[in-house]
């Protein structure tokens, strides 16, 4: 308070100096006291701080000081509204955005809780306890726009508590598992896993971990109790002192991909196969063949040689059974060769 004001000047005789300066310093708010007429009695350092003043450099002033030039008008009615029936409350409600006003023009979001101070003279005084909520503004922002990231994901995203029970659950969870967030949340996680998968699941949720655990390839349980294929991860969630406090787990539906890779395996198989046949029909055509058909022309020499009709016969007809075996080794070489269905 400067030095040219007196106590009286500003309503002060109707509350104890003393008692109103220790109150205001010993505020854990930024404080302003107002008078009657809207005009600031006194402030505390740390709301000289907020607004960028020195101290005593805003008492005498208008409370509207404080108030961006846009709002200024209305703010003296509702300021005369308030002091026509002084209570302690808020100030504006919930869903108001309330801004103040700095020194050099800027502004920020604040909230505002106003109390009257026991006053028996003409020029009551209320103050007004202010928070600068600049940070937790931001953080809303940041937690809605996660939010809203976390519920457009196509990957199932979950939170769960210490005690493995589900305590968040996107509509992604919703599509891959089956259950509403009104049905799981509040489960323990366990009703998604399979017999068979609990021995991975005790060992990525046995106890606090300060790093993500990736399992690509894990299998989860829908509500109708049919299986599926996922990819999960697990991260640590922390406080603000580091300490674990639940877990994420991010799941991604790997059907579509093991169809994939079912087959891919299969076509592999399949080539593979037909290499092994073409290396094989080769074999046949080159080898086996070449050798029958020399069988068959030295067969056919023979016989020229040969006068004894019996053994003439025998001969020709070992060389017709050469040439149809060599057509028949052809007939299954070209089959080989034949793409699988």
């Amino acid at each position: 308070m400067t030095a040219e004001r007196t106590q009286g000047e500003w309503g002060l005789e109707t509350a104890a100096p003393s008692l109103l300066e220790a109150f205001l310093q010993l505020s854990p708010d930024a404080a302003v006291v107002v008078d009657g007429a809207g005009r600031i009695a006194a402030v505390n350092a740390l709301a000289a701080a907020m607004f960028g003043y020195q101290t005593g450099e805003l008492e005498g002033r208008p409370i509207e000081t404080l108030v961006p030039e846009r709002l200024r008008a209305a703010h003296v009615g509702q300021r005369d509204g308030y002091i026509a029936a002084p209570r302690t409350r808020p100030m504006g409600g919930p869903e108001l955005d309330l801004q103040a006003r700095r020194k050099d023009g800027s502004e920020f979001p604040v909230e505002i809780s106003l109390a009257p101070l026991s006053s028996s003279g003409a020029s009551p005084l209320v103050v007004a306890a202010i928070r600068d909520v600049t940070e937790f503004r931001h953080r809303e922002r940041l937690a809605a726009r996660l939010a809203a990231i976390v519920q457009a994901s196509d990957a199932a995203i979950l939170s769960i508590r210490p005690d493995r029970t589900v305590d968040s659950w996107n509509r992604a969870a919703e599509r891959l598992f089956g259950y509403s967030a009104e049905e799981i949340i509040g489960r323990p996680l366990d009703v998604l896993i399979p017999e068979d998968e609990r021995t991975e699941f005790e060992r990525t949720h046995a106890g606090p971990c300060e790093e993500s655990v990736a399992v690509t390839d894990s299998w989860r349980l829908r509500k109708d109790g049919t299986r599926v294929p996922v990819a999960v991860t697990v991260s640590p969630m922390h406080d603000q002192h580091g300490a674990v406090i639940g877990y994420c787990e991010v799941l991604r539906d790997m059907t579509e991909r093991r169809r994939q890779q079912e087959e891919l395996a299969a076509a592999l198989a399949d080539r593979q196969l037909l290499t092994e046949r073409d290396r094989i029909a080769r074999g046949l055509h080159d080898v086996v063949i070449h050798r029958i058909f020399a069988a068959g022309i030295a067969a056919q020499s023979a016989a020229s040689l040969v006068t004894e009709p019996a053994a003439r016969q025998r001969l020709d007809k070992a060389v017709e059974e050469l040439e149809t075996a060599t057509r028949e080794i052809r007939r299954h070489i070209f089959a080989m060769q034949e793409p699988l269905d």
